[in-house]
Order: structure tokens, then C-alpha cells, then sequence
């Protein structure tokens, strides 16, 4: 008989947040197989009659027009956040969010550091500080204080022992954003202690307020990156980009992490983000908000029709509603499928701060939300 060799997989994969994909409803719990789900969760960027097109293999990106990138990036930030970056020095553009995400761990995290990362939130954060050895500590987003940040918790030891907080602003899945005043207070804390400040500001061309952005902050460029996600900024499918800014001194250590795992991008793609860049905010992202805008009010009568109370706000992609009952999110979302044939997406994704939320899409406009209630009205598929 041969001996059977078992090889212990490593403690991080247990400590790893779940993919938000996980906690999608399978959609084979339908009761009725003759009717399709409608999907309430996962959001459509760009045009809804356009399809991304896919990238072009072989013909990689040249130095040239990555240089323009950068320089178009640099007269955005000039123009809509007013700070001047060196296209050279303080700008790096990658992949995707989550790309950059794993440079700055990999740059500025050392095993054992400690790192603030928001519960709820996205959980790339926590995955990435766990993949480098560090340890993520969790600050609270509650209702009760609007899903902000506790600024006190920088006079608390673990506080001031973090290396980096990674903040989220304006924030998924709660729509929570901090103005300026709030910036410049959290920055100089972060100042006092020595924090590198992590802002993923993919949300930005949502924001309810000017002054979103930490750059725009008198310290904020001297300890702070900032992160943006070309497909949300801009409104399309079509393009796979993102960019960090930040001073030359912090961009630099992402140059470094980068050499150890270099990222392939590709011509068609950064041109097209050059162009995009270019004319913001272009016809597509208007059309974009005006969506998401008029999707607000359908939303809310969807939520009222089935017990949830939305508190969220208009002009953000998601809505984040409260679960009446206590149910939790992810048997509500199960039993909503699987009754109404409607998909939601369980907050719980987002850390257990999440529970008792769901969250909503709003990017496809109010359509969805109508059919949702003429199917509930109608008694399509039963509801017991």
C-alpha cells in the first residue's frame, strides 16, 4: 500500500478574505427553471450595447506611448484635482487596482508590519497585505458614524504601529467619502506617525464632493499614493488600466517591486485610455452617471417593495440597503434567488461589518430595478 503524501498548504490561504465573486447567489438555486435571474449585483461600466474588445496579443506597448500616457495623466491630475506631477518621476501605470495594490505591499510592507485596512472593504486590501507577511488590522466603517474612519484610533498603540492605511474614498460598497477637512485631519495624523496613506480613489468621477483626492492636501503628496482604476475613472469596458500618483520618493519604491514582477501592457489599450483621458469627462462617462443617477429612485422603491432599507446615496455606482430582519446577508441574497429569481450581492463580501447589508448595482439604470417590482408585483415566480 502505498503511503499517501500530504503536503500542508501555507497558513496565508486560510487567512485570505474570499473573492467577492464567491458570494454571488448561484444562480442554479432558481425555483422556476423557465424564468432567468435578474441580476441586481454586478455592475456594467461603459455603454450597455458595447462589448469590450479584446486585448491585442503580440503587439505590446512601446516607450513612446506609455510617455504619453503619463503626460496625459499628469495634465488630469493638473486639471482635476489641481496637483502637478512629474510624468516621469511620480506617476506609474499598471495593469489593474489590484496590480498596483501588490506593489506597494510588496514595496513598503515588511513581514510582521501592521496595516490598517477599512472593514467593510474591498478585499483585495486585506489579501495583499496577508500574501507579504504582514498583518492587516481592521478599522470600523459603521452606519452610526456614516462609514467613517475613526480619527482617534491614531492616539491608540496599534495606531500609531501601522506602517500603512489603505483607504478607500469615496468608499465600496458604502458610498461614505471624506471631504477635505477630514482629509487634512487624517493626513496630518498620518503625518505625526509616520503612516504611508494607500487611497484607492477608483470611485472618483462619482464623488458627491470636491476634495476627494489626498493629493490635494499640503501633506497628502509627501505621504500618500493614490490609486485610480482607468475603467471606473472614465466610464468603459474596453480598457484594463490603472495608475498610481505620488511623490517621486514613494512612486519610486513601486518602480522597484515592479522589476521583481514586471506587468505586460498593450499598445491598443493605453491608446485608447490616452484618448479617454483626453476628452474627460467624455460623452460615455455623462451618460455613465446619468445612468446610475436615474437608477437611484428605482432602487429605493425596489428596496421598499422587499424590506430593505436603502442608505446609500444618489450619483454612486452602488447602493448599499439594510437588511430589516435578522437574516443574514447571505441567506437573504440564497432565499431572494431562489424565490424572486433577483441577484443580489451579500455586503458580508466586504468583512463582517457587512452583515445585514446587500448591495446593489446601479450602473445598468433603472430598467432592472422596474422589472424587479413588476416581477414581485405580478407574482412571477412565488414568494412564500
Amino acid at each position: 500500500m502505498k503511503k499517501k503524501v500530504i503536503i500542508d498548504r501555507a497558513d496565508r490561504l486560510y487567512q485570505m478574505a474570499p473573492p467577492l465573486q464567491n458570494f454571488y447567489p448561484h444562480t442554479l438555486a432558481l425555483t422556476s427553471k423557465k424564468s432567468t435571474p435578474l441580476d441586481l449585483a454586478r455592475p456594467v461600466w461603459g455603454s450597455l450595447d458595447s462589448t469590450p474588445t479584446p486585448e491585442t496579443i503580440g503587439v505590446k506597448l512601446t516607450p513612446k506611448t506609455l510617455e504619453k500616457l503619463k503626460e496625459t495623466i499628469a495634465n488630469w491630475a493638473l486639471s482635476e484635482i489641481s496637483v502637478k506631477l512629474n510624468p516621469e518621476k511620480e506617476i506609474l501605470v499598471g495593469s489593474s487596482v489590484r496590480r498596483l495594490l501588490s506593489l506597494v505591499a510588496l514595496a513598503y510592507l515588511d513581514p510582521g508590519d501592521i496595516a490598517l485596512t477599512p472593514n467593510p472593504g474591498y478585499p483585495a486590501y486585506r489579501q495583499m497585505i496577508i500574501t507579504y507577511g504582514a498583518e492587516p488590522i481592521d478599522y470600523r466603517l459603521t452606519e452610526k458614524r456614516g462609514f467613517k474612519p475613526r480619527f482617534k484610533q491614531f492616539s491608540d498603540r496599534v495606531g500609531k504601529a501601522a506602517k500603512i492605511m489603505f483607504l478607500n474614498n469615496p468608499h465600496n460598497p458604502t458610498a461614505s467619502e471624506l471631504h477635505s477637512e477630514e482629509l487634512d485631519e487624517l493626513l496630518w495624523l498620518a503625518a505625526r506617525d509616520n503612516i504611508l496613506i494607500v487611497n484607492d480613489a477608483a470611485y472618483y468621477s462619482y464623488a458627491e464632493h470636491d476634495g476627494s483626492s489626498i493629493l490635494g492636501s499640503a501633506s497628502g503628496k509627501r505621504i500618500g499614493i493614490e490609486l485610480y482604476d482607468i475603467p471606473f475613472l472614465v466610464g468603459s469596458t474596453t480598457i484594463r488600466l490603472a495608475f498610481a500618483i505620488g511623490s517621486r520618493d514613494l512612486i519610486s519604491g513601486l518602480t522597484a517591486a515592479e522589476v521583481i514582477t514586471p506587468d505586460t501592457l498593450y499598445e491598443s489599450q493605453v491608446q485608447s485610455a490616452i484618448t479617454e483621458l483626453e476628452k474627460y469627462p467624455s460623452p460615455d462617462l455623462n451618460s455613465l452617471r446619468a445612468r446610475i443617477r436615474d437608477a437611484y429612485p428605482a432602487a429605493c422603491q425596489f428596496c421598499e417593495s422587499i424590506g430593505l432599507e436603502p442608505v446609500g446615496r444618489a450619483g454612486f455606482p452602488y447602493l448599499l440597503a439594510r437588511i430589516s430582519r435578522r437574516t443574514s446577508s447571505r441567506a437573504f441574497s440564497s432565499s431572494l434567488l431562489r424565490r424572486q429569481g433577483l441577484v443580489t450581492l451579500p455586503a458580508i463580501a466586504f468583512g463582517d461589518l457587512g452583515e445585514g447589508y446587500v448591495r446593489l448595482a446601479l450602473t445598468s439604470g433603472p430598467l432592472p430595478f422596474q422589472e424587479a417590482i413588476e416581477r414581485l408585483s405580478s407574482g412571477k415566480l412565488r414568494t412564500g
